[in-house]
């Protein structure tokens, strides 16, 4: 299992949200959002639906990122696996 912080994690992070946005669109949406900091204005994104929706999904995604066995992944429940995911595109981003 890797740790969020890894580079790999981060590099997969900013690419996960450059399939949803070119550059220039991303950043004009985070601009556009009007939130104190860049942070929040993605996590809100991220939180309403700009990537991936589905719990199911999101969980595979953080598997595989993160290179989670199912033992390991099972140990998060919907909600902290959402949190999770959230935050690391807002902090990545």
């Amino acid at each position: 299992m890797k740790t969020t912080n890894t580079k790999a994690v981060i590099k997969t992070n900013q690419s996960h949200i450059l399939d949803y946005y070119t550059i220039e669109e991303f950043k004009a949406q985070v601009k556009a959002m009007r939130c104190a900091t860049p942070y929040n204005a993605i996590k809100e994104m991220a939180e309403g639906g700009c990537f991936l929706i589905y719990n199911v999904d999101i969980k595979n995604y953080l598997m595989e990122t993160l290179e989670e066995t199912q033992e390991e992944a099972d140990k998060y429940d919907t909600f902290k696996s959402f949190e999770l995911y959230c935050h690391l595109l807002a902090r990545d981003g």
